[in-house]
């Protein structure tokens, strides 16, 4: 690294670490220190199907050196097919000096937990699915990294790149709402809270009747600290509730807080 005034020049001495001659369309490859971790990120692929290469290197200060310690794959096409993936390395050996960014797959020869959690646009029981899986794994930790708003509006959402508009429609139904619904549950229990807020809203959008996500949504805020919004949601589910005589069937964590 040269300093010049205010000015640094940094140079790697590995250039295959931004390298990527499979990625089409590349967009401006980029790194970034945080503490003692290094990030190089490499973005590709067209707008309607962009494709997401994160790699995380951890200073090792006995060897001095930099090694691979986890990746984030995120992607998609352009039919709206989403599939993301993250690799903890359990024992990092891949320094910056012989990491290579086009075939890095191939010196995954290490022990790594992965997560991975790919859907289309309205299939929520496979989402579900996924979800239930990971919790089972007691991978909810990683899960974050993988699942944001994003993720959960291309889920929601059909698109049609042929019209003005992208959103073309809601992809929750009477035939998935229940799945949706489900989702949006696991990702509160989760933790998953500002996907599981998107989701759940997305759901009282398509059904304003469903009792069950005001519950839910009431759920996220709750956790949230925002009690305006708790309030208001958890009221919507009571009255709702009262109003089909079923007001003996209210947590009555729901009445205390609301009280």
């Amino acid at each position: 690294m040269k300093r010049k005034n205010n000015t640094y020049d940094l140079k790697f001495a590995n250039l295959n670490a931004f390298f990527c001659l499979s990625c089409n369309n590349a967009g401006i490859q980029d790194f970034y220190l945080h503490r003692d971790t290094l990030v190089i990120d490499i973005p590709w692929g067209p707008s309607i199907a962009p494709q997401f290469k994160e790699f995380h290197f951890i200073f090792n200060k006995k060897k001095q050196n930099w090694f691979l310690a986890s990746t984030i794959l995120l992607g998609g096409n352009d039919a709206g097919f989403v599939s993301n993936s993250y690799y903890k390395i359990l024992n990092p050996i891949i320094s910056i000096k012989d990491f290579y960014a086009e075939n890095y797959l191939a010196q995954f020869n290490q022990k790594a937990e992965i997560i991975s959690i790919g859907f289309e646009p309205g299939n929520f029981k496979k989402l579900l699915e996924q979800l239930k899986n990971i919790k089972e794994k007691n991978q909810e930790k990683y899960l974050k990294k993988i699942l944001t708003e994003r993720e959960i509006f291309l889920i929601s959402y059909k698109y049609s790149y042929n019209r003005v508009s992208d959103i073309d429609y809601s992809t929750i139904t009477l035939k998935n709402v229940q799945y949706a619904n489900d989702s949006g549950y696991y990702l509160e229990q989760m933790n998953i809270l500002n996907p599981a807020e998107e989701l759940l809203k997305n759901v009282i959008r398509q059904f304003p009747d469903r009792m069950v996500a005001y519950l839910n949504l009431g759920d996220v805020y709750r956790k949230k600290k925002a009690l305006k919004n708790a309030t208001y949601n958890y009221h919507i589910y009571v009255n709702m509730m009262m109003n089909k005589g079923l007001s003996d069937k209210i947590p009555l964590y729901v009445l205390d807080y609301i009280n």
